[in-house]
């Protein structure tokens, strides 16, 4: 009885009694076609069923199919519901391929494998899930391994190397059935007169990679023993079971307790900045690929004399490297990713040698404190490590809703791997040659490092290329041995915050490649010189309409050289005071800056309809000389023939203050930003010369007098030699007014905010040759449509910056960038610890350079040319 059942178990048959009859089964239950024709392949099979009832009914009353059933390890849980969820996903199928030049003796490999798989329940287990309240494991007392033989010998090496990579995608993409036994599959393909490929699949819910270096062992001193007539050792049977009752043991309320407050401070995911956020972030989609690190021997004695003096484990530095470079990467001093560990406990009997799935996935949380010493720092992460390995059995699902973070907690995985499966293999047995050993692993997380510790450090970077450009896993692998080589040669006082991370080709890069070298254009100039340059040159061009009147250039320059007499003489003007101008935007005001400017005085904006407390909090806070209003203009006017029409003889120099602007302050108290004639002057001529701006252009003058963006407006006229049309406030509200106006007055050259654009039929737009927008994201639409028709341009910069520091004018896809820096202005994105950022990477945006302001009014110390702003992604 016994040798039939065993037949029917090798053709994937099963006999179960039911209600005193036999009923033939297949792997899925019901017979399908294939064991049909099985059967009737095998006319015995039934007519020994009908002569042998009686006695098959006695032995199966004392042997049962099935031995047992019991719970799912945390790791199992989290694979069954990731394969449930998406059943066409191939994470976790795991392939290893061998390959036998001198050839192998079949029969004998094929009964290896049936002794091994007899030795490990974990092997000849199948999940069931379906109508439980929980899933569970279901082990099954004898189990034949599925083995196929496929015969490539007789194609070429170019036929048969393309026919077995076409097979391992397809055996990959087959995956398994979780409540189908067994989860494993071989398949041994001949590829010459001696030669054969063995194709090892497996489910990793199966086992880990320890017990994948185990079950080689056991399969090659199972194979010698066959090949030479032998019998294998007897084994004691080695159970998975005994690992789901330790686990089950454990203080589940203190574990609960523990990872609570481990987790407590996390509150948003650290995710990977390289890809946009997608739905198949974490799903297994896509194929992997895999990139390596390999340290040289010299430098991995070096690294393991580090960790010896600093009493640090390897495990530690590598867990650090990574925790570090996610925190530059995501911006945040608080990250977390996950990590396995082996899950093997030291007393329960003899569990190096179990074979299973013993390893969990935990999140490591790291804070990272900048101004800590890289020791110090690694001693506490390596702390924190110890003390959560006393709870490694909790599962990660569980552990996250302690976090209340929503979503993927992370997705990225680090693992320290110590299983030697290529060694063991390598060292084979006496009867087997094996060769070109190939492992192909696939999790659903986006990038898996995998640290390997031999003579030499190996780290692979498993990753998924239909999500991550293989060119940011080359740069993480870069930062990874630049991190690595700069702990080195640390000292025990170097702070977190003074470790980079970028190669030295990155910094030249982004500090060279990326900012315009230096410009000698207008040096030394400024906005008094080039605009008397311009009255020279251009005496009788129109420079400022106004509601129907006009004013040449030299008319315009005679009316601004009395007013700055009439303010020198009445209010003894001198150099960098403050002159409030309280006008309506009018030709007055373009007369009053030009004045003011002249009497090396320091123009200060301010919009007369603001709140009157504004007013005051502005005037007290600059301290300003006097305040230009109408009743002031009023009395020049009476007065005006009084004064030389002659500039005044005062030095003015590019580092004398030209104007300040008071804008909104991050505390909510207006806070006055001090702009020299040297910033501005590079700022509109960099402008001029870039976009080739001509006397024949007509400007648009739109911009609140208060903002800085009136006086980019300004002066790229006047200093250009152009019109300048000052549109009235009545006509500004109504966007067919607007429209008309711009028409009407042939304006070609405009800039607009981004809300203005959005209101505005691109089409009605007749006349404009260049649109600039600036203050927010650009109109995506709007820019699209204009750059049909003429030049579209996106500046960007702070009034810190005097006005603009980038400029973007290219072609307009999906987003418009904010363009590249302009002429004398560096940019950088910068960590927190003032740490350049690699591509891709959010930092924040630094500009330095000529165009930089002196410093705000009142606030002593801000000198310095470099201001960190706003956060730029």
């Amino acid at each position: 009885m016994e040798s039939f059942i065993k037949k029917l178990e090798e053709l994937n048959l099963f006999l179960v009694k039911k209600d005193e009859n036999l009923v033939l089964r297949g792997l899925k239950g019901k017979l399908d076609e294939a064991d049909k024709d099985k059967i009737k392949n095998n006319k015995e099979i039934i007519d020994f069923i009908k002569t042998n009832k009686k006695g098959l009914l006695e032995y199966l009353d004392n042997r049962s199919l099935i031995d047992s059933f019991y719970k799912l390890s945390p790791l199992q849980e989290g694979m069954l519901f990731h394969g449930l969820y998406d059943e066409s996903s191939k994470t976790y199928v795991e392939q290893m391929s061998i390959d036998f030049p001198k050839g192998v003796a079949v029969e004998a490999l094929k009964e290896s494998w049936n002794y091994v798989i007899q030795n490990h329940s974990a092997l000849r287990t199948s999940f069931l899930y379906e109508e439980l309240s929980i899933p569970l494991q279901c082990l099954y007392k004898r189990v034949r391994v599925p083995f196929e033989e496929l015969d490539y010998s007789d194609l070429n090496s170019l036929d048969r190397e393309k026919k077995i990579d076409d097979f391992l995608i397809q055996d990959c993409e087959r995956g398994f059935v979780f409540n189908e036994v067994p989860l494993i599959r071989i398949t041994l393909i001949k590829t010459g007169d001696l030669s054969y490929t063995m194709v090892f699949t497996h489910h990793h819910i199966l086992m880990d990679g320890w017990s994948s270096a185990i079950l080689m062992e056991e399969l090659l001193v199972a194979y010698e023993a066959f090949y030479k007539g032998n019998t294998p050792p007897k084994r004691k049977e080695d159970l998975y079971e005994d690992y789901i009752k330790y686990i089950q043991k454990n203080d589940i309320e203190q574990e609960d307790q523990f990872w609570k407050e481990y987790v407590k401070n996390l509150k948003t995911p650290t995710i990977l900045p390289f890809l946009e956020s997608t739905d198949l972030r974490n799903k297994g989609i896509g194929n992997n690929k895999k990139l390596f690190l390999n340290l040289e021997e010299e430098f991995t004695v070096r690294l393991k004399q580090y960790a010896k003096e600093h009493r640090l484990t390897m495990n530690s530095i590598i867990q650090g490297v990574w925790a570090l470079l996610l925190s530059r990467y995501t911006g945040t001093p608080d990250v977390v990713y996950g990590v396995t560990v082996s899950g093997r406990p030291t007393d329960l009997e003899n569990s190096e040698q179990r074979l299973g799935l013993y390893i969990n996935t935990l999140p490591f949380y790291s804070h990272i404190k900048s101004n800590d010493t890289v020791v110090n720092w690694l001693t506490a992460l390596q702390l924190n490590t110890v003390s959560s390995r006393e709870y490694q059995y909790t599962s990660l699902a569980k552990i996250q809703s302690f976090s209340g973070v929503k979503g993927d907690l992370f997705d990225s995985i680090l693992v320290f791997e110590n299983y030697p499966v290529s060694e063991v293999l390598k060292a084979g047995s006496n009867v087997l040659d094996v060769s070109n050993i190939k492992t192909k692993e696939q999790s659903n997380y986006l990038l898996t490092i995998a640290v390997n510790l031999g003579k030499q450090l190996s780290i692979e970077f498993n990753y998924n290329d239909q999500l991550l450009n293989s060119s940011i896993i080359e740069m993480i692998k870069n930062h990874f041995y630049i991190v690595l080589e700069q702990l080195l040669i640390s000292s025990n006082l170097t702070r977190v915050s003074d470790i980079g991370i970028l190669t030295k080709e990155e910094k030249d890069q982004l500090i060279y490649d990326f900012n315009p070298s230096e410009n000698t254009l207008a040096k030394g100039g400024t906005v008094v010189s080039l605009f008397e340059e311009q009255v020279c040159k251009n005496p009788n061009n129109i420079s400022v309409v106004f509601q129907g009147t006009t004013m040449t250039y030299a008319e315009l320059d005679k009316k601004a050289n009395q007013l700055a007499h009439y303010l020198i003489e009445e209010y003894a003007i001198q150099k960098e005071d403050f002159i409030a101008v309280k006008l309506d935007r009018s030709d007055q005001l373009i007369i009053s800056l030009i004045a003011i400017l002249k009497t090396g005085g320091t123009y200060l904006p301010i919009d007369p309809n603001y709140p009157e407390k504004r007013i005051q909090y502005i005037e007290s806070d600059s301290q300003c000389k006097v305040s230009i209003t109408p009743k002031l203009f009023a009395d020049f006017k009476e007065k005006e023939s009084r004064y030389k029409e002659d500039a005044p003889k005062v030095s003015i120099e590019s580092d004398t203050l030209a104007y300040v602007i008071y804008t909104s302050g991050s505390t909510g108290r207006p806070k006055g930003v001090m702009i020299e004639h040297g910033g501005i002057v590079n700022t509109i001529t960099a402008q001029i010369n870039h976009f080739s701006i001509g006397s024949s252009e007509h400007c648009l003058q739109f911009s609140n007098q208060s903002f800085d963006a009136s006086i980019w407006e300004i002066l790229i006229t006047l200093l250009s030699g152009s019109k300048l049309f000052i549109i009235e406030e009545t006509i500004k509200s109504d966007i067919a007014l607007m429209t008309n106006f711009i028409n009407d007055n042939k304006i070609t050259w405009a800039t607009l905010p981004p809300a203005f654009v959005k209101l505005i039929d691109i089409e009605h737009l007749h006349t404009i040759k260049t649109l600039i927008t600036a203050g927010e994201e650009a109109p995506i639409a709007k820019a699209k449509a204009f750059s049909k028709k003429g030049t579209y341009i996106n500046a960007y910069g702070p009034t810190e910056t005097s006005i603009c520091a980038t400029v973007f004018d290219g072609k307009i896809e999906e987003k418009v960038s904010i363009g590249k820096p302009i002429a004398n202005t560096r940019v950088y994105i910068l960590s927190d610890d003032l740490q350049l950022q690699p591509l891709s990477v959010v930092g924040e945006l630094c500009v330095s350079g000529v165009g930089v302001a002196r410093g705000y009014v009142n606030k002593p110390g801000l000198t310095s040319e470099r201001f960190i702003l706003d956060p730029f992604i």
